[in-house]
Parts: C-alpha cells; sequence; structure tokens
C-alpha cells in the first residue's frame, strides 16, 4: 500500500469494503458470520489515506539505518512480548537477538496475521494475562 496512489489504495478499499468476506478469504482467514461483521466494520472506517499513511510510515521508519538499534533500546528498557499467528509467523523479520531478549514469545495456533479478528477471546486473555504480569520496570524482571 506504501508505494501505490491514494486513487489505487481507494480502489482496493472501495473492493475490500463491497466484499468483506473475499477480503477475509485473501488474508487466509476463514469467514464466519462474526468475522464478517468485525471485517465490515472495521473496513468502514479505515480511509485509504489512513491506511496509505500508516504503510508508508512503517516503511520508511523500518527503512530507516537506525531503525535496529532503536528497536534494541526499546527492548532494553521496556518488557516487549512478541504475539504472532502461527500461519504467518514465518513471514516475519524478526532479528535472533529480538526473541531472545524478549519477555515472552507466544504463538497463537490456527491464526496468521490478523490475530484479533481471528480468535478474538485468545487474543484478548493472552493481552490482559501479559498486562498483569509483565513488571513495569525491565530491572525487575
Amino acid at each position: 500500500m506504501a508505494a501505490k496512489t491514494t486513487a489505487e489504495v481507494e480502489q482496493i478499499m472501495r473492493a475490500n469494503r463491497a466484499d468483506p468476506e473475499r477480503w477475509l478469504r485473501n488474508g487466509d482467514i476463514e469467514p464466519t458470520d462474526e468475522r464478517i461483521r468485525a471485517a465490515t466494520q472495521a473496513l468502514a472506517y479505515q480511509p485509504a489515506t489512513t491506511i496509505q499513511a500508516m504503510a508508508r510510515a512503517v516503511v520508511g521508519y523500518t527503512a530507516n539505518t537506525s531503525y535496529e538499534q532503536l528497536l534494541r533500546e526499546v527492548f532494553e528498557r521496556t518488557p516487549v512480548h512478541l504475539v504472532a499467528g502461527a500461519r504467518s509467523r514465518g513471514g516475519w523479520d524478526v532479528p535472533a537477538w529480538a526473541l531472545t531478549a524478549a519477555a515472552s514469545y507466544t504463538e497463537l495456533p490456527g491464526t496468521g496475521h490478523m490475530v484479533m479478528l481471528e480468535a478474538p477471546e485468545a487474543f484478548g486473555k493472552l493481552l490482559a494475562e501479559l498486562f498483569t504480569t509483565s513488571p513495569a520496570d525491565p530491572a525487575a524482571s
């Protein structure tokens, strides 16, 4: 999305809004009534310009030569809990040191890139556990 024109992103978003079931299937997510409702609602509130700006920010920030050093600094001062959908983990570009330095790493089985849509209860439960058990100060762990 980052490299596309705003008109191209708008066209993609119109198609996604018109057929959220197809959008889910393209994301390797089995459409259920609940997921289609959630996708319809989420897609309705995502302007093309916001999607494009977010994509450009991610690409721009992660391409920065100082990105890995900044990431290391975050890991040093903040407990980082990595959460992945089991089907999408293979596509992650995560340095080995980050997996080692993470406060925790959890793969949710049967899910891909959109864990919160595919398994909202399991995702919510995991986040609640992480928020209630994670120390505020990494030095405390």
